[in-house]
C-alpha cells in the first residue's frame, strides 16, 4: 500500500480487503488511481490460483488491470456495484473507492464462476486466453478450483463489498445517489431509443402527439411547426408538474435526434443545442428568469465542447435537460398556475361528461375568455385540446386493457358519436382504434 495518500487511508484499505475476504472467503483486491501507471504485483496477493496464473504473464496482467480500472469508473458512474465478466471468463464486481467526493480507485471482489466447466465453455475459455501462451493443463486444473457461486448470491456479495467500503471510507453518499439517479435516467433514454429503433424497423407509423402516449413512436422532424408545438407542450407539462409526461415527450424528441442523425457526434451535438435553445426561448416567453437559463446554457455549452463520445453525450443530455425542467418548474407563477391546476383537475374528473368552456369557467368561477387565454398561455394548449388528450389517453387505456367494443369505448372516453371518436383517434394516432388495438396486442405478445 505504498501508494496510499495517508496512513489513515492505508489502514482503511487494508480493513476493506481483510474484512471482505474473511467474511466471504472470496478474492478482494484494491487498485488505486495513483498507481494506475506503475508496475503492479502481478497477482501475487490473489488467492484465486486461476487468476494468479493468468496474471503471471505481462499481457494477462495488463488486461486484468485495464478491465478493473474501467469497471471502477463504471461503478462510479452507476453509484453502486458494477458486476462484469472478466476477459478470462470469471464473474467479478467492482466498487468505487472514495473519500468524500474524491475518487481514489476501485475495489474488486469475486472472481467466481456461475457455471460448470463443460466442453463448450472450455473451448470458449481457450479461445479467450490462447494468445497468453500458458500451459493448458495448468489452466484447466486451476479453473476447476475457482469458487462456484449461485446467481442469487452474486448481488448479496457485491452489495456487501459496497457496504464495507462505504463504512470504511465514508464517501459522499449523496454523490453516489445522484450518479445512480442519473444512470437510471440515461437507461430510460436508452430504452426510448431502443423502442424507436424497433418501431422504425417494423415500419410503425403511430404519431407522437401530446398526452396520448404511444410506445415506439417517432416524430417527423421535417414538420417544423409540429416540433415547435410539441416543444410548447413540453414546457406546459413541466410547468404543470406532470414530469413523467414531460419526460415522455422529451425522450421522444431526443430519440428522434439521436436516431435521425446517423450517430454523427457533432451533428447530434448541434441538434441538441438547437433543442436546448428552442425550449429555453419558449421558457423565457413563459416568464422563466433569463439569467437562470443563461447560466444553464453557458454551463451546457462548456461541458458539451469537452464530450468526445456518445456515452458522454447521453450523460450530458440527461443532466442538462433535467436541470432545465427543474428551472422551468420552480420559476412558474404560482398564482396563475393555481387557476390552471383547478381547470386541469376539473377536466380529469369530468372528461366523460359533455364539457365546454362555459361549464369549466362556471366550475372554477372565472370568465370563459380569461380562462381560455390564461390556459393557452401557460400550457401551450387550449382547454379543449387538453381535454382531448385526457379522453384519448383514456381510450388508449381501454383499447389496451379491455375487450369493450368501439361504441362502449367512445362513451367511456367522453364521446357520444362513435364515428367522430374514430376519426379523431386516427387524426391523433395515425391509425384507427381497431388498428391500434391489434398493434398493441401484437407488441404485447412479442414482449
Amino acid at each position: 500500500m505504498q501508494n496510499c495518500s495517508s496512513d489513515y487511508n492505508g489502514y482503511a484499505f487494508h480493513r476493506i480487503v481483510d474484512f471482505y475476504t474473511i467474511i466471504t472467503d472470496l478474492d478482494c483486491e484494491l487498485f488505486l488511481e495513483s498507481a494506475k501507471n506503475t508496475p503492479h504485483n502481478a497477482g501475487e496477493n490473489v488467492k484465486n490460483p486461476f487468476c494468479r496464473l493468468i496474471r503471471s504473464v505481462p499481457d494477462g496482467e495488463l488486461r486484468c488491470r485495464y478491465q478493473i480500472y474501467k469497471a471502477g469508473r463504471q461503478a462510479l458512474d452507476l453509484g453502486e456495484p458494477y458486476v462484469f465478466i472478466c476477459h478470462a471468463g470469471l464473474l467479478e464486481w467492482a466498487v468505487p473507492l472514495m473519500r468524500g467526493r474524491d475518487y481514489l480507485g476501485v475495489v474488486v471482489g469475486g472472481r467466481v464462476r456461475l457455471w460448470d466447466a463443460d466442453k463448450g465453455f472450455k473451448e470458449e475459455l481457450r479461445s479467450r486466453i490462447n494468445d497468453l501462451n500458458l500451459d493448458w493443463t495448468a489452466i484447466q486444473q486451476s479453473f476447476d478450483l475457482v469458487a462456484h457461486l449461485k446467481p442469487d448470491r452474486v448481488h448479496t456479495a457485491a452489495q456487501l463489498l459496497f457496504n464495507i467500503t462505504c463504512y470504511q471510507m465514508e464517501p459522499d453518499l449523496s454523490l453516489l445517489q445522484r450518479q445512480k439517479k442519473l444512470w437510471n435516467k440515461r437507461s430510460h433514454l436508452a430504452e426510448e431509443l431502443s423502442k424507436q429503433k424497433k418501431a422504425q424497423s417494423q415500419g410503425l407509423s403511430i404519431k407522437t402527439h401530446l398526452h396520448f402516449k404511444k410506445k415506439g413512436s417517432k416524430i417527423n422532424r421535417d414538420n417544423k411547426p409540429n416540433i415547435e408545438q410539441i416543444e410548447k407542450q413540453l414546457i406546459g407539462r413541466i410547468r404543470m408538474g406532470e414530469i413523467s409526461d414531460a419526460k415522455e415527450i422529451l425522450n421522444q424528441i431526443l430519440g428522434d435526434i439521436f436516431l435521425n442523425e446517423n450517430q454523427e457526434l457533432n451533428v447530434v451535438k448541434a441538434r441538441l443545442l438547437e433543442l436546448l435553445t428552442s425550449v429555453g426561448r419558449i421558457a423565457v416567453q413563459k416568464h422563466t428568469p433569463g439569467e437562470d437559463l443563461f447560466e444553464l446554457y453557458q454551463d451546457a455549452v462548456q461541458k458539451l465542447q469537452q464530450i468526445t463520445d456518445m456515452e458522454g453525450l447521453y450523460s450530458w443530455t440527461v443532466e442538462i435537460f433535467d436541470r432545465l425542467m427543474n428551472t422551468i418548474y420552480y420559476s412558474r407563477d404560482q398564482s396563475k398556475f393555481s387557476i390552471v391546476e383547478l381547470v386541469a383537475d376539473y377536466l380529469k374528473k369530468h372528461y366523460t361528461e359533455d364539457i365546454n368552456i362555459n361549464n369549466v369557467a362556471e366550475a372554477v368561477h372565472y370568465s370563459p375568455y380569461y380562462l381560455s387565454r390564461l390556459f393557452k398561455e401557460e400550457i401551450g394548449l387550449t382547454i379543449i385540446e387538453y381535454l382531448t388528450e385526457i379522453r384519448l389517453a383514456a381510450a388508449r387505456n381501454l383499447l389496451e386493457n379491455t375487450e369493450l367494443n368501439l361504441h362502449q369505448i367512445a362513451l367511456r372516453s367522453g364521446y357520444q358519436d362513435q364515428s367522430y371518436f374514430s376519426r379523431l383517434f386516427k387524426k391523433h394516432a395515425g391509425i384507427s382504434p381497431n388498428e391500434y388495438r391489434r398493434w398493441w396486442k401484437t407488441k404485447h405478445k412479442q414482449n
